[in-house]
């Protein structure tokens, strides 16, 4: 007996095949014009065909090429949004439904009238979903569309739990959006993450409010994001190093969205400023160089708690602004000035005993032994 279902039955001998979304291309077909990728796709021959059925012919030069490829690349080869998405050709252009995927939901709305209705718009077939879901999966569904990103057991329970949703029961709500799809089980070197659709997180983001706490939802992945890249900056240089390295670049686009709250939460502009330098001192960074020294020169400006050239900070912040987010000039030249000290704090400087014992230490590229007159003599091996 084959059955079809949105969700595991639960019953014996039950084997499960998984039907995946279609196969979707990369955002942007080769610049060179070719589009060869159109017939090898599947979920760019269905936008094809759809779209022929929509304007009797479809042709399209190679940006336009580029524009559907991008489009089913953003909405991850489900074929009723990508059918739903082509139906759109009737009235705008391919660039032009690309710009308003953000609102997926508000555009993606004119499907056949023969079809059922919760297959004529795309908010109807995820609201069937939704309606599926028990009470506890629906808050988790919400609250998990706070990740940009895959994120493990541990993220969850930090983040999605409260008194109605309490840590002690987060594994067994878990498993309900896994058998529904909600959650998609991803396993990265011997661990368990899960990730949440594109469509699937826009939904839970619009839901999100209804459940409450929303403030408090995003101030939990503000803090569980901030000691997480703390905790790789203790340990830095031991052992697990790689496996950090490799963590930080993972959870980047998580860490930029618990850096985007700072700002606007008071009193956490310190808080942003502690988890840019410590992604930094891995040499990821939350985006481009000149990203982070924007993101420095807003939260030095905000931080207005007292003893801020005294603590801890004062030493990794400039070093940071120093070292880490480049010495040109213009806006990073501001932004190094605003950091306490304006620059490398005094025992870190060539001439204090940091830099003397730096230099002096055997193994270090450069070590030397300090010679007469003060100068740095290197060390010479066996000839």
């Amino acid at each position: 007996m084959i059955v079809t279902s949105r969700q595991a039955l639960g019953v014996d001998g039950e084997q499960l095949l998984v039907v995946p979304p279609l196969p979707a291309p990369g955002p942007r077909l080769p610049p060179d014009g070719s589009k060869a990728p159109v017939t090898r796709n599947d979920a760019l021959r269905l936008f094809t065909d759809r779209a022929v059925s929509v304007l009797g012919a479809f042709d399209p030069s190679p940006a336009e090429a580029r524009a559907a490829a991008e489009i089913c690349h953003r909405l991850e080869g489900v074929p009723l949004a990508i059918e739903l998405a082509a139906a759109r050709l009737r009235v705008l252009a391919c660039d032009q439904i690309l710009d308003r995927l953000d609102d997926s939901f508000g555009l993606l709305t004119g499907g056949s009238r023969s079809a059922p209705p919760r297959l004529r718009t795309l908010r109807a077939a995820v609201d069937r979903s939704y309606d599926l879901c028990g009470e506890q999966e629906r808050r988790l569904w919400a609250r998990a569309s706070v990740f940009a990103t895959g994120f493990d057991l541990a993220a969850v329970e930090a983040v999605c739990t409260d008194e109605s949703l309490p840590r002690s029961a987060v594994l067994d709500v878990v498993a309900g959006p896994v058998d529904k799809s909600v959650l998609v089980r991803e396993e990265q070197e011997h661990q368990v993450f899960y990730r949440m659709p594109g469509i699937v997180r826009q939904y839970g983001q619009l839901r999100l409010p209804e459940h409450g706490g929303q403030r408090d939802v995003v101030r939990r992945h503000r803090d569980h994001y901030h000691a997480l890249v703390r905790r790789a900056e203790a340990e830095r240089f031991t052992a697990k190093q790689p496996a950090w390295l490799a963590r930080l670049r993972r959870e980047q686009p998580n860490i930029r969205d618990a850096l985007r709250s700072c700002p606007d939460e008071p009193g956490e502009a310190r808080r942003g400023t502690e988890i840019i330098t410590s992604v930094r001192s891995h040499g990821v960074g939350i985006g481009d160089l000149e990203e982070d020294r924007g993101w420095l020169a807003q939260l030095l400006a905000l931080d207005t708690e007292p003893g801020q050239g005294e603590g801890p900070l004062d030493g990794r912040l400039a070093g940071a602004l120093h070292r880490r987010c480049g010495r040109r000039r213009g806006p990073g030249r501001r932004v190094r000035r605003a950091g306490p000290g304006h620059g490398r704090p005094r025992h870190h400087r060539r001439g204090g005993p940091a830099g003397r014992a730096r230099r002096a230490v055997p193994g270090r590229p450069g070590a030397g032994r300090r010679a007469p007159g003060g100068r740095a003599r290197p060390l010479r091996g066996p000839r």
